[in-house]
This record gives structure tokens, C-alpha cells and sequence, in this order.
């Protein structure tokens, strides 16, 4: 784990939340790459203050991972950092919103389709 700043910024100056689960927060944001250009990432940390080992050992799970997914199909890992006394999993954001907020009333039969082609197909090359 490298231990340094995260150099992340928001378009906002606020961090954009995208989704919490009880266990980890999910937040839009973004930062320099190494030729000054903004690049979108993915910031994912803990939700609580005090993470216990097992929710910190996910994270670097899920970093280590990174060499075993492909970017056509998930947010790929690009860096496990802290910043602030916080553990956070930076990974690329190929843009989209989370599943959930596209859910909920009736949609239409070739949105549909179109996700659930999509959605299948990540799982697929997940397993």
C-alpha cells in the first residue's frame, strides 16, 4: 500500500457520493495523472471511522485484484492509498451510474434488454 496523499480532487470541491452499502461509501471524483490531465476515478472507503482489520483486508483484497480485471467489463483498482488516516481504493470510473438508481418504476423493453445484456455479460467474465 503506498501511503501518500491521494492528490484527488472534486469538480465540486466536495466529494460526490454514489452509493453506500452499511460498509463502504462509493464517491466520484477526480485526479491528476502524471501528465497534469484530469482523469475520473473512483473513490471507495470504509463508512465507518474506525474500519475493524477485516473491512481494511477487503480493501486490499480487492486492490490486489487488480492485474485480473479487464476495463472493458469492471472499475479496475489503480491504487489502495491513505489520506487523512483513511484507507481508500482508488479505481478507474468508466462513467455510469449504480444499478440501483436505474431501477424502481416500470422501464422500457429495450432499456431493459440493453441492461440486462450488459449486466449479464459482466458476470459472465467475472466467473
Amino acid at each position: 500500500m503506498v501511503k501518500q496523499s491521494l492528490n484527488v480532487a472534486y469538480s465540486d470541491g466536495s466529494s460526490q457520493v454514489l452509493w453506500e452499502d452499511g460498509e463502504r461509501v462509493f464517491s466520484r471524483g477526480w485526479r491528476l495523472d502524471d501528465n497534469g490531465n484530469r482523469v475520473a476515478v473512483l473513490l471507495v472507503a470504509p463508512a465507518a471511522d474506525h474500519p475493524s482489520r477485516t473491512r481494511l483486508d477487503r480493501l486490499t483484497h480487492e486492490y490486489e485484484l487488480k492485474d485480473e480485471l479487464d476495463g472493458a467489463w469492471a472499475a479496475r483498482p489503480l491504487a489502495l492509498m491513505r489520506d487523512a488516516g483513511r484507507t481508500v481504493l482508488v479505481l478507474d470510473d468508466p462513467g455510469g451510474e449504480p444499478l440501483d438508481r436505474l431501477l424502481g418504476g416500470p422501464m422500457e423493453v429495450g432499456r431493459f434488454l440493453r441492461l440486462a445484456i450488459a449486466v449479464t455479460s459482466a458476470l459472465g467474465k467475472l466467473h
